[in-house]
């Protein structure tokens, strides 16, 4: 097992080299090669493509790291210090730290000037931080674990100031004494604070607690504006439209019809596809309208449903198609 190869990149054509010369009947039925890694550029595409891609990240969402967080931990875990009740509490607020920061990537710049990758491990070594000092002092050291915390843990990844300002205004709202009533909240609402577990069952009071909260966290529990919604929504389209044009061709064929002919002839080819219309005058003079025979009457009525339905229908679907087909020619002319 190779561990963090994204750490040795002017290794990584060695190890390319490495790959390409096993030769299948020559190799250990048990052999099997793990490589882990950050996302990279350099990373060789031939490894990648010649094994099973495992790819972990943080789960999308507020309540969802809280239960990522706690669905790890057992009773004897979260009573683990001499203050239970104490470290419970602080625990919790550590993960809901840790929650805050990776989900603050979502509003961009204003949750973060650079997008930093926060993952599982700081988590776990400063929750065996918060364990040592609250068992190893009589009065809890706030300030040290919002330092350690804040400049040492999550700080060794951040490289901008503001950011590390953001981190230390944070990490003070949940390493104080206040955490430790149990009317503290962590938002305006109220709606996330400080619970207090059963002593008997606290790691599932935990966990009931998690579930009850909002599946999608508004920007109030961040200390943001409802409107950083809008730039949580626009940075999400465009991550998704920066994958659609990696999966472009590099480069692009000679000769043949330009991007314009090519949408051009897409619309025409859609709008002969799309369904006829009924031919309302040709129908009343077929079945005029007579008193002993009132189908007559129902079937020019619902041709005419028929006509406005198949309208608004056709019509959706091909202003659909066409902006699809117009995004995808906007990626390709950057």
């Amino acid at each position: 097992m190779l561990q963090n190869c994204h750490l040795s990149i002017s290794w990584m054509p060695t190890l390319e080299q490495i790959c390409e010369s096993m030769e299948p009947d020559k190799i250990h039925p048990d052999f099997r090669l793990w490589l882990t890694s950050m996302p990279s550029e350099s990373f060789p595409t031939s490894v990648l493509q010649n094994g099973v891609k495992i790819t972990k990240e943080p789960p999308k969402g507020l309540r969802a790291n809280l239960k990522s967080t706690y669905i790890k931990l057992d009773n004897e875990k979260v009573k683990r210090t001499n203050k239970p009740a104490e470290f419970q509490k602080l625990l919790f607020g550590l993960s809901f730290y840790h929650a805050l920061v990776i989900e603050r990537k979502k509003f961009g710049p204003l949750g973060w000037n650079i997008p930093y990758e926060f993952n599982d491990t700081d988590m776990d070594i400063t929750a065996a931080q918060l364990e040592l000092y609250v068992s190893a002092y009589a009065e809890i050291p706030y300030k040290v674990l919002q330092q350690l915390t804040s400049v040492v843990n999550y700080g060794g990844r951040i490289t901008d100031d503001k950011d590390m300002r953001t981190s230390d205004t944070l990490i003070a709202d949940f390493f104080n004494p206040q955490i430790l009533k149990d009317d503290y909240t962590f938002s305006e609402s109220g709606i996330y604070y400080s619970f207090r577990a059963d002593k008997d069952a606290p790691h599932s009071s935990y966990l009931s607690y998690i579930e009850s909260l909002p599946l999608n966290a508004m920007p109030e529990v961040f200390g943001m504006h409802d409107n950083a919604n809008i730039t949580c929504a626009i940075t999400e389209v465009d991550n998704t439209f920066g994958i659609i044009q990696t999966l472009q061709p590099r480069v692009a064929a000679g000769g043949g019809i330009s991007r314009e002919d090519q949408i051009i002839d897409m619309a025409k080819a859609m709008a002969v596809q799309l369904p006829q219309k009924y031919d309302i005058e040709a129908i009343s003079m077929l079945y005029p309208t007579d008193y002993h025979e009132s189908l007559n009457t129902v079937l020019v009525q619902e041709a005419q449903r028929y006509n406005r339905l198949v309208g608004v229908s056709a019509l959706y679907s091909f202003l659909k198609r066409l902006f699809l087909y117009y995004c995808l020619y906007l990626l390709l002319c950057r």
